[in-house]
């Protein structure tokens, strides 16, 4: 038996936070030959029931924990210790993994005096815990080729463990997406888009291309919901003209229980982002059933391989052609809906726990 140790302290994140569901889903079942311990602070949300948690008392983000961290992990008689994000115990006595989702931040970092502190932790926290890892996770293909350039690691020691899909992100009933439109006010018919207002989200992009589609299928409607960021455009203005010009609805964050509807209940999901790590709402789409369009960015078209439209992220009329295609032609729809069915079966926890506790006993056997 393994015993891993996993720090959770940033499971209110939406991608982290489902990463570390899947993780200890998969870690947790009997037959997995891993013990996982889970270290929380007091407001830390737990992922899981029913997990041995260990009192962390002190918040992420602070040097005091790198103080801390050794002292517990001797305590706990660790046999590893997994980072699903990039703070990590750079003093552990036990070999550490590290999971990388992106490096977002070095291509498109916070501007501003206000992030200086948050642009130099991430990037000397990245280098620092890539050297000390003794693996590295990266989510994505292309994630691993930017930890190799951007970061110089080797890449002998970066295995790739693609994200998995969580299983309520699967059909929905009828009533449950009227409950969902019901609830947030929505269109009978709409195109989806989940996600921040993050430079690298392109949001211009995409409201620009409906801006043409409004003028061709007036009935059309873009919903726009995702949780506010600090380091997010300011596209307030923008949103009010989009709204004057055609149907854009803004309905801010939804609540995790209404996802999987809210994904059903939409015609089409969208994703125009130029940088991905992994693109999970992509994935999460396709096992609602919804057919998606997404760009030729960063990890996406390895994610949606061939069940999905992708676009070049910066092609307006390639955004508005798709989406006004998509709308016209149900069969197209059906199509992209079995094929991404098929795509999202492939994104196991399953696999995704095999894999990471391949790596695990690939780095206590070195």
């Amino acid at each position: 038996m393994i015993r891993v140790g996993v720090d959770v302290r940033l499971s209110y994140m939406p991608g982290v936070g489902r990463y570390i569901r899947c993780l200890l889903q998969g870690l947790s079942n009997p037959r997995s030959g891993v013990e996982p311990i889970v270290y929380v602070t007091s407001d830390t949300p737990l992922p899981l029931p029913d997990l041995q948690t260990r009192p962390i008392p002190v918040a992420p983000f602070s040097i005091t924990e790198q103080a801390y961290w050794p002292v517990r992990i001797a305590r706990d008689k660790l046999d590893l210790f997994h980072s699903p994000h990039y703070l990590a115990p750079l003093l552990s006595p036990c070999p550490l993994v590290l999971t990388i989702h992106d490096l977002v931040y070095h291509r498109f970092p916070p501007e501003g005096l206000d992030f200086l502190p948050l642009r130099l932790y991430y990037r000397v926290m990245n280098r620092a815990a890539t050297a000390r890892a003794r693996a590295i996770i990266t989510v994505s293909s292309f994630t691993r080729g930017e930890v190799g350039s951007r970061l110089r690691v080797d890449l002998r020691k970066v295995r790739v463990v693609p994200n998995a899909l969580e299983p309520r992100m699967k059909p929905q009933p009828f009533a449950a997406c009227e409950s969902v439109r019901t609830k947030y006010r929505l269109p009978a018919d709409f195109v989806l888009y989940l996600g921040t207002h993050k430079p690298w989200k392109n949001l211009p992009t995409l409201l620009n291309a409906f801006r043409e589609v409004s003028r061709h299928r007036p009935e059309c409607a873009l919903v726009l919901c995702g949780k506010r960021a600090r380091n997010e455009d300011d596209l307030t203005q923008r949103l009010r003209d989009s709204a004057r010009e055609g149907r854009v609805l803004s309905i801010g964050e939804v609540a995790e229980r209404d996802l999987p509807a809210l994904y059903a209940a939409a015609r089409l999901f969208v994703l125009p982002s130029l940088h991905e790590g992994f693109g999970l709402p992509v994935l999460e789409a396709m096992g609602c059933g919804t057919p998606v369009i997404t760009s030729s960015a960063g990890a996406l078209p390895e994610v949606a391989g061939d069940a999905a439209v992708i676009v070049d992220p910066l092609d307006v009329q390639g955004w508005s052609k798709a989406i006004i295609r998509l709308w016209d032609e149900p069969g197209t729809r059906a199509s992209l809906t079995e094929a991404g069915f098929a795509r999202a079966k492939e994104f196991s926890i399953e696999g995704m726990a095999r894999d990471t506790i391949r790596t695990y006993e690939e780095v206590l056997a070195s």
